[in-house]
Protein backbone atom coordinates (compact mmCIF):
# COMPACT_ATOMS: atom_id res chain seq x y z
CA UNK A 1 0.00 0.00 0.00
CA UNK A 2 0.91 3.86 -1.04
CA UNK A 3 0.57 5.78 1.94
CA UNK A 4 -1.09 9.18 1.39
CA UNK A 5 -2.57 8.15 -1.61
CA UNK A 6 -6.99 8.12 -2.30
CA UNK A 7 -8.73 5.64 -1.86
CA UNK A 8 -11.40 3.94 -3.31
CA UNK A 9 -13.45 1.14 -3.05
CA UNK A 10 -14.21 -1.18 -5.67
CA UNK A 11 -18.52 -1.90 -6.59
CA UNK A 12 -20.47 -3.30 -8.92
CA UNK A 13 -24.21 -2.32 -9.99
CA UNK A 14 -26.51 -5.81 -9.54
CA UNK A 15 -28.58 -4.46 -12.12
CA UNK A 16 -26.12 -3.62 -14.54
CA UNK A 17 -25.49 -7.32 -16.35
CA UNK A 18 -21.88 -5.36 -17.95
CA UNK A 19 -20.49 -4.72 -14.54
CA UNK A 20 -18.88 -7.18 -12.27
CA UNK A 21 -16.17 -9.83 -12.71
CA UNK A 22 -16.27 -11.92 -15.68
CA UNK A 23 -12.57 -13.71 -15.64
CA UNK A 24 -10.49 -15.47 -12.67
CA UNK A 25 -6.87 -15.34 -13.81
CA UNK A 26 -3.95 -17.85 -13.10
CA UNK A 27 -0.91 -15.89 -12.33
CA UNK A 28 2.64 -15.57 -11.17
CA UNK A 29 2.01 -13.06 -8.18
CA UNK A 30 -1.44 -12.16 -7.54
CA UNK A 31 -1.75 -8.06 -6.58
CA UNK A 32 -3.63 -9.34 -3.24
CA UNK A 33 -0.48 -11.11 -2.23
CA UNK A 34 -2.24 -14.13 -1.22
CA UNK A 35 -0.92 -17.42 -2.72
CA UNK A 36 -3.11 -19.96 -3.15
CA UNK A 37 -2.24 -23.78 -2.01
CA UNK A 38 -2.20 -26.88 -3.33
CA UNK A 39 -4.03 -30.05 -2.03
CA UNK A 40 -3.57 -34.01 -1.84
CA UNK A 41 -6.25 -36.36 -0.34
CA UNK A 42 -4.75 -36.46 3.05
CA UNK A 43 -5.46 -33.40 5.91
CA UNK A 44 -5.42 -30.00 3.96
CA UNK A 45 -1.90 -28.54 4.45
CA UNK A 46 0.49 -25.99 3.16
CA UNK A 47 2.55 -27.66 0.47
CA UNK A 48 5.25 -26.59 -1.81
CA UNK A 49 3.99 -26.87 -5.15
CA UNK A 50 7.61 -29.21 -6.60
CA UNK A 51 6.98 -31.39 -4.49
CA UNK A 52 3.91 -32.24 -3.00
CA UNK A 53 1.56 -32.64 -5.67
CA UNK A 54 -1.13 -35.06 -5.97
CA UNK A 55 -1.53 -35.69 -9.74
CA UNK A 56 -5.33 -37.98 -9.10
CA UNK A 57 -7.22 -35.00 -7.05
CA UNK A 58 -5.31 -32.00 -9.34
CA UNK A 59 -7.18 -28.94 -6.95
CA UNK A 60 -6.08 -25.97 -6.02
CA UNK A 61 -7.34 -23.76 -3.51
CA UNK A 62 -6.80 -19.80 -3.11
CA UNK A 63 -7.67 -16.25 -2.09
CA UNK A 64 -10.26 -15.05 -4.86
CA UNK A 65 -10.52 -11.42 -3.23
CA UNK A 66 -8.66 -10.28 -0.23
CA UNK A 67 -10.88 -7.89 1.87
CA UNK A 68 -10.10 -4.33 3.43
CA UNK A 69 -6.43 -4.99 1.96
CA UNK A 70 -5.33 -2.00 0.21
CA UNK A 71 -4.22 -2.56 -3.51
CA UNK A 72 -1.91 0.18 -5.15
CA UNK A 73 -2.78 1.17 -8.34
CA UNK A 74 -2.02 3.46 -11.15
CA UNK A 75 -4.16 4.44 -14.38
CA UNK A 76 -3.76 5.24 -17.69
CA UNK A 77 -3.57 8.81 -16.99
CA UNK A 78 -0.94 8.37 -14.49
CA UNK A 79 -2.79 9.43 -11.16
CA UNK A 80 -2.63 7.06 -8.25
CA UNK A 81 -4.40 5.42 -5.66
CA UNK A 82 -5.15 2.41 -3.37
CA UNK A 83 -7.98 0.12 -3.71
CA UNK A 84 -10.02 -2.08 -1.71
CA UNK A 85 -12.88 -4.55 -1.78
CA UNK A 86 -15.01 -4.38 1.40
CA UNK A 87 -17.00 -7.20 2.68
CA UNK A 88 -20.40 -6.33 1.41
CA UNK A 89 -18.96 -5.47 -2.08
CA UNK A 90 -17.02 -8.98 -2.28
CA UNK A 91 -20.44 -10.83 -1.92
CA UNK A 92 -21.85 -8.89 -4.10
CA UNK A 93 -19.22 -9.45 -6.66
CA UNK A 94 -19.04 -13.14 -6.13
CA UNK A 95 -23.27 -13.53 -6.65
CA UNK A 96 -22.88 -11.52 -9.80
CA UNK A 97 -20.20 -14.06 -10.95
CA UNK A 98 -22.48 -17.29 -10.72
CA UNK A 99 -25.36 -15.48 -11.67
CA UNK A 100 -23.58 -14.20 -15.15
CA UNK A 101 -22.84 -18.31 -15.04
CA UNK A 102 -18.66 -16.85 -15.32
CA UNK A 103 -17.68 -19.13 -12.23
CA UNK A 104 -15.30 -21.49 -14.96
CA UNK A 105 -14.00 -18.58 -16.84
CA UNK A 106 -10.38 -18.76 -16.21
CA UNK A 107 -7.37 -17.38 -18.02
CA UNK A 108 -3.67 -17.20 -17.85
CA UNK A 109 -1.60 -14.01 -16.50
CA UNK A 110 -4.77 -12.05 -17.50
CA UNK A 111 -4.02 -13.01 -21.01
CA UNK A 112 -7.71 -13.32 -23.11
CA UNK A 113 -5.87 -15.04 -26.21
CA UNK A 114 -4.89 -17.74 -23.36
CA UNK A 115 -8.56 -18.93 -21.87
CA UNK A 116 -8.30 -22.12 -20.20
CA UNK A 117 -10.02 -25.26 -20.74
CA UNK A 118 -10.89 -28.31 -18.71
CA UNK A 119 -10.63 -26.08 -15.39
CA UNK A 120 -13.85 -25.40 -13.08
CA UNK A 121 -14.71 -23.78 -9.63
CA UNK A 122 -16.51 -26.25 -7.48
CA UNK A 123 -16.06 -24.68 -4.25
CA UNK A 124 -16.44 -21.35 -2.67
CA UNK A 125 -16.58 -20.14 0.63
CA UNK A 126 -16.70 -16.73 2.67
CA UNK A 127 -14.22 -15.81 5.68
CA UNK A 128 -16.65 -15.53 8.83
CA UNK A 129 -17.03 -12.58 11.08
CA UNK A 130 -14.58 -15.02 13.95
CA UNK A 131 -12.51 -15.96 10.80
CA UNK A 132 -13.20 -19.48 12.73
CA UNK A 133 -13.23 -21.22 9.31
CA UNK A 134 -10.02 -20.25 7.52
CA UNK A 135 -8.23 -23.40 6.27
CA UNK A 136 -4.84 -24.71 8.12
CA UNK A 137 -3.10 -23.70 5.03
CA UNK A 138 -4.15 -19.91 5.14
CA UNK A 139 -3.76 -19.31 8.81
CA UNK A 140 -0.18 -16.81 7.95
CA UNK A 141 -1.85 -14.95 5.11
CA UNK A 142 -4.31 -12.36 7.36
CA UNK A 143 -7.04 -13.03 5.85
CA UNK A 144 -10.03 -10.66 6.82
CA UNK A 145 -13.92 -11.23 7.58
CA UNK A 146 -15.71 -11.28 3.93
CA UNK A 147 -12.53 -12.91 2.16
CA UNK A 148 -13.52 -14.85 -0.72
CA UNK A 149 -11.84 -18.14 -1.34
CA UNK A 150 -12.26 -20.43 -4.38
CA UNK A 151 -11.38 -24.07 -5.25
CA UNK A 152 -10.76 -25.28 -9.16
CA UNK A 153 -10.44 -28.42 -10.46
CA UNK A 154 -7.57 -28.83 -13.00
CA UNK A 155 -8.12 -30.90 -15.70
CA UNK A 156 -5.57 -29.27 -18.33
CA UNK A 157 -2.18 -31.04 -18.56
CA UNK A 158 -0.39 -28.36 -19.25
CA UNK A 159 -2.06 -25.43 -16.94
CA UNK A 160 -1.41 -28.35 -13.97
CA UNK A 161 2.20 -29.16 -14.90
CA UNK A 162 3.16 -25.01 -15.09
CA UNK A 163 1.50 -25.24 -11.60
CA UNK A 164 3.52 -27.67 -10.20
CA UNK A 165 6.05 -26.05 -11.59
CA UNK A 166 5.54 -22.91 -9.73
CA UNK A 167 4.73 -20.95 -12.92
CA UNK A 168 1.31 -19.97 -11.39
CA UNK A 169 1.44 -18.81 -7.93
CA UNK A 170 -2.36 -17.54 -7.04
CA UNK A 171 -5.74 -16.40 -8.65
CA UNK A 172 -6.14 -12.65 -9.52
CA UNK A 173 -9.61 -11.02 -10.60
CA UNK A 174 -10.52 -8.90 -13.32
CA UNK A 175 -13.84 -7.81 -14.36
CA UNK A 176 -15.64 -4.37 -14.70
CA UNK A 177 -16.09 -1.89 -11.38
CA UNK A 178 -16.73 1.54 -10.67
CA UNK A 179 -15.06 3.42 -8.41
CA UNK A 180 -15.70 5.13 -5.13
CA UNK A 181 -13.46 7.35 -3.15
CA UNK A 182 -13.70 6.70 0.52
CA UNK A 183 -10.54 8.38 1.52
CA UNK A 184 -9.91 12.04 -0.08
CA UNK A 185 -6.09 13.22 -1.37
CA UNK A 186 -5.57 16.45 1.00
CA UNK A 187 -6.42 20.01 -0.86
CA UNK A 188 -3.23 21.99 0.66
CA UNK A 189 -1.06 21.67 -1.82
CA UNK A 190 -4.28 23.29 -4.17
CA UNK A 191 -4.73 26.16 -1.48
CA UNK A 192 -2.35 28.66 -3.39
CA UNK A 193 -2.98 32.65 -2.49
CA UNK A 194 -4.28 34.27 -5.68
CA UNK A 195 -3.14 37.45 -6.48
CA UNK A 196 -5.82 40.81 -7.03
CA UNK A 197 -5.19 40.23 -10.50
CA UNK A 198 -5.50 36.69 -10.84
CA UNK A 199 -9.05 37.10 -9.03
CA UNK A 200 -10.46 39.83 -11.34
CA UNK A 201 -8.62 38.39 -15.26
CA UNK A 202 -7.96 34.78 -14.33
CA UNK A 203 -11.05 33.79 -16.12
CA UNK A 204 -11.55 36.07 -19.36
CA UNK A 205 -14.59 34.23 -20.39
CA UNK A 206 -17.15 35.70 -16.98
CA UNK A 207 -16.79 38.14 -14.47
CA UNK A 208 -15.16 36.16 -11.03
CA UNK A 209 -17.35 37.13 -8.07
CA UNK A 210 -15.38 39.58 -5.50
CA UNK A 211 -15.72 39.56 -1.05
CA UNK A 212 -18.08 42.21 -0.12
CA UNK A 213 -15.77 43.40 2.59
CA UNK A 214 -17.95 45.85 3.80
CA UNK A 215 -21.08 43.34 4.66
CA UNK A 216 -18.70 40.25 6.66
CA UNK A 217 -21.23 39.61 8.97
CA UNK A 218 -23.62 38.07 5.92
CA UNK A 219 -20.96 35.39 5.21
CA UNK A 220 -21.56 32.05 6.40
CA UNK A 221 -17.98 30.06 7.67
CA UNK A 222 -16.68 26.50 8.17
CA UNK A 223 -13.88 24.85 8.45
CA UNK A 224 -12.80 21.66 6.03
CA UNK A 225 -10.77 18.78 7.72
CA UNK A 226 -7.81 20.30 6.45
CA UNK A 227 -8.17 23.67 8.52
CA UNK A 228 -9.16 25.95 5.85
CA UNK A 229 -11.76 28.25 6.73
CA UNK A 230 -14.22 28.66 3.88
CA UNK A 231 -16.84 31.65 3.40
CA UNK A 232 -19.97 31.79 1.44
CA UNK A 233 -22.91 34.08 1.35
CA UNK A 234 -26.01 32.30 1.11
CA UNK A 235 -27.04 28.64 0.46
CA UNK A 236 -24.21 26.21 0.14
CA UNK A 237 -25.57 25.04 -3.20
CA UNK A 238 -24.22 24.74 -6.69
CA UNK A 239 -23.58 28.32 -8.16
CA UNK A 240 -22.62 29.82 -4.99
CA UNK A 241 -19.53 31.37 -4.43
CA UNK A 242 -16.52 29.58 -2.26
CA UNK A 243 -14.23 31.81 -0.21
CA UNK A 244 -11.59 31.07 1.36
CA UNK A 245 -10.24 33.41 4.89
CA UNK A 246 -6.47 34.69 4.55
CA UNK A 247 -4.78 35.64 7.98
CA UNK A 248 -4.65 39.60 7.93
CA UNK A 249 -6.79 40.32 4.55
CA UNK A 250 -9.96 39.10 2.87
CA UNK A 251 -10.93 36.27 2.14
CA UNK A 252 -10.03 35.09 -1.45
CA UNK A 253 -11.84 32.62 -4.06
CA UNK A 254 -11.06 29.28 -3.05
CA UNK A 255 -8.63 27.14 -5.73
CA UNK A 256 -10.70 24.65 -7.47
CA UNK A 257 -11.32 21.25 -6.01
CA UNK A 258 -12.54 18.91 -3.44
CA UNK A 259 -13.49 20.16 0.34
CA UNK A 260 -14.54 18.01 3.18
CA UNK A 261 -16.72 19.58 5.89
CA UNK A 262 -17.45 17.18 9.08
CA UNK A 263 -20.53 18.63 10.62
CA UNK A 264 -21.18 16.45 13.94
CA UNK A 265 -20.32 13.55 12.20
CA UNK A 266 -21.66 14.11 8.56
CA UNK A 267 -19.61 14.76 6.05
CA UNK A 268 -20.04 17.04 3.06
CA UNK A 269 -18.17 17.40 0.13
CA UNK A 270 -18.28 20.72 -1.81
CA UNK A 271 -17.15 20.52 -5.31
CA UNK A 272 -15.90 24.20 -6.28
CA UNK A 273 -14.30 24.98 -10.02
CA UNK A 274 -12.04 26.94 -11.83
CA UNK A 275 -13.70 30.22 -10.83
CA UNK A 276 -14.38 29.27 -7.73
CA UNK A 277 -18.00 28.47 -7.92
CA UNK A 278 -19.46 25.53 -6.20
CA UNK A 279 -20.57 22.91 -8.87
CA UNK A 280 -21.95 20.02 -6.60
CA UNK A 281 -22.61 18.98 -2.72
CA UNK A 282 -22.49 16.07 -1.85
CA UNK A 283 -23.12 14.36 1.49
CA UNK A 284 -21.09 11.36 3.06
CA UNK A 285 -22.23 8.69 5.00
CA UNK A 286 -19.86 9.40 8.11
CA UNK A 287 -20.46 5.59 9.52
CA UNK A 288 -19.70 3.55 6.25
CA UNK A 289 -16.44 5.80 5.39
CA UNK A 290 -15.29 5.29 9.01
CA UNK A 291 -15.85 1.83 9.34
CA UNK A 292 -13.85 1.21 6.41
CA UNK A 293 -11.00 3.16 7.20
CA UNK A 294 -11.13 1.29 10.68
CA UNK A 295 -11.25 -2.00 8.96
CA UNK A 296 -8.14 -1.01 6.66
CA UNK A 297 -6.49 0.05 9.51
CA UNK A 298 -6.37 -3.01 11.95
CA UNK A 299 -5.66 -4.79 8.45
CA UNK A 300 -2.40 -3.57 8.08
CA UNK A 301 -1.69 -3.11 11.57
CA UNK A 302 -2.35 -7.40 11.54
CA UNK A 303 -0.42 -7.32 8.90
CA UNK A 304 2.65 -5.81 10.05
CA UNK A 305 2.22 -7.56 12.80
CA UNK A 306 2.91 -11.13 10.75
CA UNK A 307 5.61 -9.58 8.64
CA UNK A 308 7.36 -8.79 11.75
CA UNK A 309 6.86 -12.66 13.27
CA UNK A 310 7.86 -14.01 10.15
CA UNK A 311 10.81 -11.43 9.95
CA UNK A 312 11.70 -12.81 13.54
CA UNK A 313 11.19 -16.89 12.79
CA UNK A 314 13.49 -16.51 9.91
CA UNK A 315 15.97 -14.84 11.74
CA UNK A 316 15.88 -17.73 14.10
CA UNK A 317 16.26 -20.10 11.57
CA UNK A 318 18.94 -17.73 10.03
CA UNK A 319 20.74 -18.17 12.97
CA UNK A 320 20.29 -21.65 13.56
CA UNK A 321 21.63 -21.96 10.40
CA UNK A 322 24.94 -19.93 10.59
CA UNK A 323 25.57 -21.90 13.93
CA UNK A 324 25.72 -25.56 12.07
CA UNK A 325 27.72 -23.69 9.31
CA UNK A 326 29.98 -22.74 11.72
CA UNK A 327 30.50 -26.02 13.67
CA UNK A 328 31.35 -27.14 10.38
CA UNK A 329 33.62 -25.34 9.44
CA UNK A 330 35.39 -25.59 13.07
CA UNK A 331 35.16 -29.57 12.51
CA UNK A 332 36.66 -29.20 9.21
CA UNK A 333 39.37 -27.05 10.34
CA UNK A 334 40.31 -29.14 13.33
CA UNK A 335 40.07 -32.26 10.52
CA UNK A 336 42.72 -30.40 7.82
CA UNK A 337 44.84 -29.38 11.34
CA UNK A 338 45.30 -33.07 12.72
CA UNK A 339 45.74 -34.41 8.84
CA UNK A 340 48.39 -31.64 8.55
CA UNK A 341 50.25 -32.47 11.15
CA UNK A 342 50.50 -36.09 10.11
CA UNK A 343 51.58 -35.46 6.84
CA UNK A 344 54.60 -33.58 8.79
CA UNK A 345 54.86 -36.12 10.92
CA UNK A 346 55.40 -38.78 7.82
CA UNK A 347 57.97 -36.47 6.33
CA UNK A 348 60.02 -36.01 9.32
CA UNK A 349 60.27 -39.86 9.75
CA UNK A 350 61.53 -40.15 6.49
CA UNK A 351 63.89 -37.51 6.74
CA UNK A 352 62.58 -35.23 4.30
CA UNK A 353 60.93 -32.13 4.17
CA UNK A 354 57.74 -30.77 2.02
CA UNK A 355 58.39 -29.37 -1.49
CA UNK A 356 57.52 -25.49 -0.98
CA UNK A 357 54.15 -23.76 -2.67
CA UNK A 358 56.62 -22.79 -5.54
CA UNK A 359 58.20 -25.94 -6.46
CA UNK A 360 57.38 -27.44 -9.76
CA UNK A 361 56.22 -30.98 -10.12
CA UNK A 362 57.34 -31.64 -13.56
CA UNK A 363 59.68 -30.63 -15.90
CA UNK A 364 63.34 -29.89 -15.23
CA UNK A 365 63.74 -27.02 -13.02
CA UNK A 366 62.57 -26.80 -9.32
CA UNK A 367 62.36 -24.71 -6.75
CA UNK A 368 64.29 -26.04 -3.05
CA UNK A 369 63.00 -25.36 0.37
CA UNK A 370 65.77 -23.76 2.40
Amino acid sequence: MQNHLPLFKLQIDLENKAEGMDFISLVDYPAHGKMHQAFSKRTPEKVEFKNHFNDDKRIITGVAIATNLPIYRVDKSGFEYNAIFTKNDTLEIAQQLFKNGYMHNVNEQHDMNKKISDIYLFESFFINDEKSNIPKAFKDQNLQPGTWITSYKVENNDVWNKIKDGEFAGFSIEGWFKEVEVIKKSNKNKMKRKSLKEILFGNQTAIKPMFDSENKDKYATATDVDGNVLVWDGEMAEGTAIFVEVEGEDPILAAAGDYTIDTDGVMTVISVDEAGMITAVEVVEADDSEEIVEEVAEAMKAMRSEHKSQLAAQKIAFDDQLSKVAESVDAISAEFAEYKEQIEKAFEEMGKKPKSKNQSTGGFLATKTK
